[in-house]
């Protein structure tokens, strides 16, 4: 069993207040929890409007499987108009 984790710095170029950074991170998760079984987190910047770190989770039976997933995960979040990816580290355990 391998836990990978991918922690993402995003930058909101959209987001005016607290409020429309909820809501834009709240429609991203909905989305991502639809299509990937991942856990994630916002896990640094929860007060900074037009910034976020996220954490995501995953579980795989192999390490091949985890890295996988959370590329999926990342080329995702680099499509996304509302957002843009900073900076991304990746690791397994």
């Amino acid at each position: 069993m391998i836990i990978g984790v991918l922690e993402v710095d995003l930058y909101l170029p959209d987001a005016m207040s607290l409020k429309d950074k909820r809501r834009i991170l709240r429609s991203l998760k909905d989305r991502l929890r639809n299509k990937w079984n991942i856990s994630f987190a916002e896990v640094e910047d929860q007060d900074i409007w037009g910034r976020s770190q996220m954490a995501f989770a995953v579980v795989a039976p192999d390490g091949a499987r985890a890295a996988r997933t959370l590329q999926q995960v990342l080329h995702f979040l680099d499509q996304e108009t509302q957002i843009a990816v900073l900076s991304h580290r990746m690791e397994f355990r």
